[in-house]
């Protein structure tokens, strides 16, 4: 029954005819199924794949830190700047959920995922009462997320059909462009910052303390104002690909400074690279979606 009052005080509208309730249900699915048509199940398959590896990647990162270490901040800001990107390209790909629920919604995948989910929680009690913790604990995590959210994510990317139809592209617009630049220079400044440092914690805690104050500003600007632009929807794969350099190189200053001290010119000169690289990724051209 309906009981809907378009103003207060007014009458509820009368209860739709079979024939009226039959037309809605069958014009909602109509609408469905235009949206399925506009939807590319690939894309989306693949992007949960990406998302798949990258939570185990962190899980696995973050295993070889602990919480009170500074170097684990810097693992979660840039953690958190891979879930806003992300987050940003879901929505542009009509993939609204979380990794995982968006290609399956079969009630086994759900279960096995809250075990396993359930299962590194109890893993890293474990790990925090044992010292140390055992090499075979530490990738543990990391390899249970990868079949929890990986293993469906595979499994509709193998049964999504191609789609002929192909990418559209566009050029970066001005802010766009700033922004990814800027990126860029963050990205590049905070390897330059950890090489710096040399491990020291003390350093790192307090670069680690500023840039999670910049991404917090950044992300309330966000929240605030139509011109930060949401640059995991346009971004192609140019762009993704130099993120994920800077990504993979800032987590090795992280995890084995000592390994990146000794051949410190190199990675500095890498590091500045990644900047040039973010600027000629900033002039390729973007997706329209």
């Amino acid at each position: 029954m309906m009981d809907q009052k378009p103003m207060e005080g007014a009458e509820p509208f009368a209860a739709p005819s079979a024939e009226a309730a039959h037309a809605y249900i069958a014009e909602y699915e109509a609408v469905q199924m235009r949206r399925e048509n506009l939807l590319d199940r690939r894309r989306i398959a693949r992007f949960a794949v990406i998302e798949a590896v990258v939570i185990a990647v962190y899980l696995t990162v973050g295993a070889f830190t602990t919480v009170t270490d500074s170097r684990f901040i810097f693992c979660l800001g840039l953690f958190l700047i891979w879930l806003q990107l992300s987050a940003e390209r879901r929505e542009s790909i009509g993939a609204i959920a979380a990794p995982g629920v968006a290609i399956s919604r079969r009630r086994p995948w759900s279960i096995v995922a809250v075990v396993l989910v359930s299962i590194v929680l109890i893993v890293v009690y474990v790990a925090v009462l044992l010292e140390p913790v055992p090499m075979a604990l530490r990738f543990l995590p990391g390899l249970l997320a990868l079949v929890a959210f990986g293993a469906p994510a595979v499994r509709a990317l193998i049964r999504s059909p191609r789609i002929a139809e192909p990418v559209r592209r566009r050029a970066l617009t001005r802010n766009e462009r700033i922004a990814t630049m800027a990126v860029g220079a963050a990205m590049s400044g905070m390897i330059l910052f950890v090489l710096w440092s040399q491990g020291d914690l003390s350093l790192i805690s307090t670069g680690a303390l500023v840039f999670m104050i910049g991404y917090l500003a950044l992300w309330c600007i966000g929240r605030i104002s139509s011109r930060m632009p949401a640059l995991g929807a346009v971004w192609a794969g140019a762009q993704w690909a130099t993120f994920a350099a800077s990504a993979v190189l800032l987590t090795a200053a992280l995890v084995v400074p000592e390994a990146m001290a000794e051949h410190a010119v190199a990675v500095a000169i890498v590091a500045v690279g990644i900047l040039a690289a973010f600027i000629a990724a900033s002039f390729r051209s973007g997706i329209d979606d």
